[in-house]
């Protein structure tokens, strides 16, 4: 969801505790949550994936092209999310790497990791958005290659 889309945002607090967060989308769709919806990925959550987390080199992503990545099917890496980030985000705050930021998808066979913007990603698929802007790399015989586009094999 983009700030474009989105027409009012409602926050109900109780003694300066968020309780709830409304959004109304100028398509008249309707996205609530509290923060027991926000402190975990709507993902199932493998802590220890196949390969080391956060060893992509900054080469290897500057290679992978950014795209709409589907949000269906992914595997986050992290268990908790921060529920006051995820509200930001929600309501249309920057991420704090900048505007159109990107996640970091990583496909092993046939399963595909979030290995970095899980609250990106998070706040996707919980406001009904079915992608998120990501980079996509894959672990092929030991050595992580960058995937060409969603769908695709990796990258020339």
């Amino acid at each position: 969801m983009s700030l474009s889309q989105i027409n009012y945002v409602y926050i109900i607090a109780h003694a300066s505790t968020i309780d709830r967060v409304i959004i109304m989308t100028k398509n008249r769709q309707f996205f609530t949550t509290t923060d027991r919806d926000l402190s975990h990925p709507p993902f199932p959550v493998d802590s220890n994936p196949p390969y080391i987390p956060g060893r992509i080199t900054d080469d290897l992503l500057a290679r992978a092209p950014i795209h709409d990545a589907s949000v269906d099917g992914l595997i986050a890496t992290q268990s908790h999310l921060n529920p006051a980030y995820a509200r930001h985000l929600l309501g249309g705050g920057e991420h704090r790497q900048g505007p159109g930021a990107a996640a970091l998808i990583v496909r092993v066979g046939d399963k595909r990791y979030l290995d970095d913007g899980t609250h990106r990603a998070s706040v996707a698929k919980l406001s009904g958005n079915g992608t998120v802007r990501a980079k996509e790399v894959e672990l092929i015989d030991g050595q992580f290659v960058p995937v060409s586009s969603p769908g695709a094999g990796p990258a020339a």
